[in-house]
């Protein structure tokens, strides 16, 4: 007899390892497929040819479906074919010819293919089938409108092969197809959804066995002992729903239809003496319906045990997740007794929660201001009044039964059903105790310094713009001083911060002894001290407290076991007079400190408004150089260098100079010290050098390609760790060699760090450039540091050269300097040679190189080229050539 599928696809979230079917490769899947359909058919084959036999069960198209429909569409065809020689060779084997075998394969592969397809387009593998109404989709999809159309084909080859009338055929086709398919498609789509180790699992608890073993056992008794069976049997499966689930129904109803099928083809089981075609349908209409009704209920139970077991798990969970927050939760009925407390309530209220459920909330809860400490109205009673509906609130305070307040925040809410009706109220109650600490400490260390505790910036700004207020209205007296150590580098230098640290808190307990209660001090950082002198009678009151702190700061002070002798330096300005608004007069305190640092430290001095004016010109200049630098207002002049003897140049000094609109705007005297003081010095002379390395590069393959570039270099720069590096680029990218350059350092700049200066200057040395002592004689540089330093040349300063004609001991000390030069292998320069009297007695002293008004002055590189070109060659052999030199 024919066959119709089970759809096999993967309904549920099981794992796909678990999933035996649609787990397996393609060729595996075959021989399943094939193996299982062929002996489904063979059974099935050998039951409808029984002579009992009016209809049979055919289980074979159902397992084909249920294998089949999980698959990718690209693998039905194979499968196909596998089920369809299955069933081809279930009838060879039954003795059928290959003719007759093979009339009965179109209608199997149609129900097969048409159950596949629209499970798969309709029922997809995600489904669960274990639910009632995916449970009817999935039969009727996979089952019953497959068989309509594979009976209809089948009985209509088989009417025509001559093997009945086609109702007949159709009847009993659809009939075993439509018992099959009842009876495995529900346990056939289970396995694909849940796996096939999951469902031996469930099918081998106990109480699962011995509901199958019942139901299976009452079949066989009832179909041969009693009449009505079919009540037996529903009562049985209905067991099976109630204990054993889904799983152990399912598999219940296709042994018991498996069972009634076998008794009604051996002839143990016989149906009433009935006619024609209704009687048949009848006669197994019970038994499809026994089937149906108990995994309906068992697929109705099963969603209602799923219900039930997520609401019990979402109850859990809200217990489990109430019981973790770090908040309490107090939750109350619409009177206002309590019905909740999580753990954390019950720690804070100390109280349990079966102690306060059923009670007022007022009286186990007390809520007071955290301010005033007058109790607040109950927030429960005015949430359920609709006049507080929110949170959270200001700060509180809950009274313990034990005694002691805790500061707390709460929020209060209604909880309503879907209707927006009032079931009650829930309170968030958190502690507070710690955040407010917390806050209370936030606050301290925004306004305190971290170090000495002292106020700190904000603080005293604050308190600050409060004394100017006052003083306005009162018309009061009041002082801003600017504190700062001297030489406060040193502590750290020699002991490490740990020990300036030590000393910054000792300086800040001595300012704050010698103050009194009304005054403030302040550490803005570093070793910055500010101090706000409350209501003074007069300015000289100031001047006393400033005499105090200096001499409590210059007392002995013992760090790390070193005593320490450290001075501070003190800056005043003066309410009203220096200024009415704290700005004017944090500033005016600190220009006056620094003028204090100017005249020798360790003092104090009033602001002055003249020598104010004086420092916001030099803040000014300094701004201006600052735009002049970025706007190319910088020029490179150059002052050629000559042989004292005959006047030949040999050599030029780049110099730099400030112009505006084509005339000098200020000399180097001014801006070079503001340049070195703020650091402009190293982006200027890098500038410098650059320029004067690319006119050396101009003047290549020219009578002047002989000269060396004489640049100066800052203090500043030597002590810069990128000066090297940045001389390196410099010569790289203008191709110039170090040898024709020569580097004018002064004597300061050797005693400032002699060990750092001697690394630079030896590092140099390698590149080629050589280095001469600039201003020599004017500075404290030990006479041994010639020997010590890599030094090429000394320029004797143009103090020494300008009285040559007029002083003897200028002549004498310039004597023993070209004297000492010559002895050390040191070439000797003259600078600032202006008249033919001072060139003729450098020349009588042997001094061999000049450079002065004398010769040229600094000039642009078009006019000083032009000059060069001119006396590159010049060579006069007498002093008297020079006055001629000096007027061309």
């Amino acid at each position: 007899m024919p066959e119709r599928p089970d759809p096999r696809q993967d309904f549920g979230p099981a794992p796909e390892a678990n999933r035996p079917v649609r787990g397996l490769g393609l060729l595996p899947l075959l021989v399943f497929v094939a193996g299982l359909c062929f002996v489904l058919s063979l059974v099935g084959v050998y039951l409808s040819r029984q002579p009992g036999a009016i209809a049979s069960l055919w289980l074979a198209n159902a397992a084909a479906v249920a294998a089949i429909a999980g698959r990718h569409p690209r693998e039905w065809l194979p499968l196909l074919a596998a089920a369809g020689g299955a069933n081809l060779a279930a009838n060879l084997l039954a003795g059928d010819s290959l003719s007759v075998a093979a009339t009965f394969l179109p209608g199997n592969l149609c129900q097969i293919f048409v159950g596949v397809g629209l499970l798969h387009r309709f029922c997809p593998p995600a489904l669960p089938v274990d639910r009632p109404e995916t449970l009817v989709r999935a039969v009727l999809l996979g089952g019953i409108v497959p068989i309509v159309l594979g009976a209809t084909l089948g009985a209509g080859l088989l009417s025509a092969g001559g093997f009945g009338s086609i109702p007949d055929l159709w009847l009993s086709w659809a009939l075993g197809s439509g018992i099959g398919t009842v009876s495995l498609l529900p346990f056939g789509l289970l396995v694909a959804a849940r796996g096939g180790r999951e469902m031996l699992r469930e099918l081998a608890r106990p109480e699962v066995m011995a509901v199958v073993a019942g139901a299976l056992a009452v079949t066989l008794w009832s179909t041969a002992s009693v009449p009505f069976p079919f009540v037996y049997i529903s009562a049985a499966l209905v067991v099976a729903a109630w204990v054993g689930g889904f799983a152990g129904t399912a598999l219940a109803s296709l042994f018991c239809s498996v069972a009634v099928s076998a008794l009604i083809a051996w002839g143990i089981f016989l149906p009433p003496p009935s006619t024609g075609e209704f009687g048949v349908i009848l006669f197994y209409l019970p038994l499809v319906l026994v089937v149906v009704g108990p995994l309906l209920l068992a697929a109705s139970l099963e969603t209602v045990r799923r219900q039930v077991g997520k609401s019990s798990a979402e109850r859990n969970l809200m217990a489990i997740t109430l019981n973790s927050i770090s908040e309490g939760v107090i939750t109350t009925d619409t009177e206002g007794r309590v019905a909740y407390l999580n753990p954390v309530a019950e720690t804070l209220m100390g109280i349990e929660c079966d102690d306060a459920r059923g009670r007022d909330f007022e009286a186990c809860v007390k809520l007071i201001d955290g301010v005033t400490g007058a109790a607040l109205p109950d927030p429960i009673r005015q949430c359920l009044d609709g006049t507080n509906v929110a949170g959270p609130t200001r700060l509180a305070a809950l009274h313990r039964r034990q005694g002691e307040d805790l500061a707390v925040q709460f929020s209060v809410a209604p909880i309503c059903d879907g209707a927006d009706a009032v079931l009650g109220t829930v309170m968030v109650l958190r502690d507070e105790t710690e955040a407010r600490a917390l806050a209370a400490r936030t606050a301290y260390l925004v306004h305190h310094d971290s170090l000495t505790g002292l106020p700190n910036r904000i603080l005293f700004q604050d308190r600050l713009l409060h004394a100017c207020q006052t003083g306005e209205r009162n018309a009061g007296r009041f002082a801003v001083m600017f504190l700062d150590l001297d030489h406060f580098k040193h502590v750290n230098d020699s002991l490490g911060h740990a020990a300036g640290d030590e000393l910054l808190r000792a300086m800040g307990g001595r300012l704050t002894g010698v103050l009194r209660q009304s005054d403030t001090v302040c550490r803005l950082g570093g070793d910055e001290f500010v101090i706000l002198l409350g209501v003074l009678s007069r300015s000289d009151d100031a001047a006393e407290v400033a005499r105090k702190i200096l001499r409590e700061v210059s007392r002995p002070c013992l760090v790390d076991g070193s005593e320490f002798n450290i001075s501070a330096t003190l800056g005043i300005s003066v309410f009203p007079e220096d200024g009415s608004d704290p700005d004017t007069l944090m500033k005016h305190a600190d220009a006056a400190m620094y003028r204090a640092k100017r005249e020798g430290r360790n003092r104090s001095q009033f602001f002055s408004r003249v020598v104010d004016e004086a420092a916001v010109a030099r803040l000014r200049l300094e701004g201006d150089m600052r735009r002049a630098l970025l706007g190319g207002q910088f020029r490179v002049f150059y002052q050629p260098i000559v042989d004292g003897l005959g006047g030949r140049a040999i050599g030029v000094e780049a110099l730099c100079r400030w112009i505006v609109g084509g005339r000098e705007s200020h000399g180097p005297d001014v801006f070079i010290p503001i340049a070195e003081e703020t650091r402009m010095i190293l982006p200027l002379g890098s500038f410098v050098l650059r320029q004067a390395c690319m006119q050396l590069r101009s003047w290549e393959g020219t009578a002047l390609s002989g000269l060396t570039m004489s640049v100066n270099i800052s203090t500043v720069q030597l002590g810069d760790p990128t000066f090297v590096e940045v001389v390196i680029e410099i010569l790289r990218s203008t191709g110039v060699a170090g040898s024709r350059l020569v580097f004018e350092i002064t004597e300061s700049a050797l005693t400032a760090d002699p060990d750092g200066v001697a690394g630079v200057l030896i590092r140099l040395r390698r590149l080629g450039i050589r280095v001469a002592i600039d201003d020599f004689g004017t500075g404290y540089a030990n006479l041994s540091y010639l020997k010590r330093f890599p030094v090429d040349c000394i320029k004797i300063d143009r103090s020494f050269v300008s009285d040559l004609d007029h002083d003897a001991a200028d002549c004498e000390l310039v004597k023993v300097i070209v004297a000492m030069a010559r002895n050390l292998g040191l070439k000797v320069i003259a600078e600032g040679v202006e008249t033919v009297a001072q060139a003729t007695i450098l020349n009588a002293l042997h001094c061999p190189a000049m450079q002065g008004y004398l010769f040229a002055r600094p000039a642009d590189s078009a006019t000083t080229r032009r000059w060069l070109e001119r006396y590159i060659g010049a060579a006069p052999s007498v002093a008297g050539d020079l006055s001629a030199l000096a007027e061309g």
